[in-house]
């Protein structure tokens, strides 16, 4: 797991402001240092702090969303973690992205037949699953 970066911080500042714009909740940094490591980026909460969504966070200003049919990559562990949020909790799950063509969301369904293989965006090769073009959905544009 790499660390944050001073641009990822100020990317996920960024995105915080527009999913609380966007969304109605607030919307607040999941951190921790230990074994109860929440794993997900942010959790959005209802007016009486009430858990409503999890959602992970990834900044990719130099490609679209559109540009791989493949799909874009999200970690199989980051994304199962959400998909047991979703099931053990009753709490949506999203996958947020800034891409070079706007803010864009994947919400977590279970029917969705999403590949899985062994690949990377950097260096480090991990599972990851595929979320494809067509489970996107246009948040904003910036």
């Amino acid at each position: 797991m790499r660390l944050e970066t001073k641009d990822d911080l100020k990317n996920e500042d960024e995105c915080k402001d527009l999913l609380e714009k966007s969304w109605g909740y607030k919307c607040k940094k999941l951190e921790g240092n230990n074994e109860y490591k929440y794993i997900l980026d942010f959790i959005l909460l209802d007016e009486n702090d009430h858990a409503v969504r999890f959602v992970e966070f990834k900044a990719r200003k130099s490609i679209r969303h559109d540009q791989f049919p493949e799909g874009i990559l999200l970690g199989l562990f980051k994304f199962n973690k959400g998909a047991e949020y979703f099931h053990k909790n009753n709490i949506d799950f999203y996958f947020v992205a800034w891409f070079e063509d706007g803010f864009y969301f994947y919400k977590y369904n279970p029917e969705h037949d999403l590949p899985i293989k062994y690949a990377s965006r950097c260096k480090n090769q991990e599972p990851v699953v595929l979320i494809q073009p067509k489970y996107w959905e246009k948040l904003c544009q910036l």
